[in-house]
């Protein structure tokens, strides 16, 4: 299974550059929510999240069954 909140707390251990800030993340259903101290860092704190979000689909829906797969052989 996809360990979203393990996303989120990464996503919020990120800081601003230019205000020193962390970004409040919230994910349901679909939702994401990011509350962050300037648009830029909010759409940064995106960035972060969209790619470990896609980082962690390659691995369940790629990785894991090809490396099942290889065990039973």
């Amino acid at each position: 299974m996809i360990d979203i909140q393990a996303i989120i707390d990464n996503c919020e251990q990120q800081v601003c550059p230019v205000h020193g800030k962390n970004p409040k993340v919230t994910y349901e259903e679909d939702n994401l929510e990011i509350t962050a101290c300037c648009e830029d860092f909010k759409k940064s704190t995106k960035d972060v999240f969209n790619e470990e979000l896609r980082q962690a689909l390659v691995e369940y829906l790629l990785v894991r069954p090809m490396r099942e797969r290889n065990k039973t052989s």
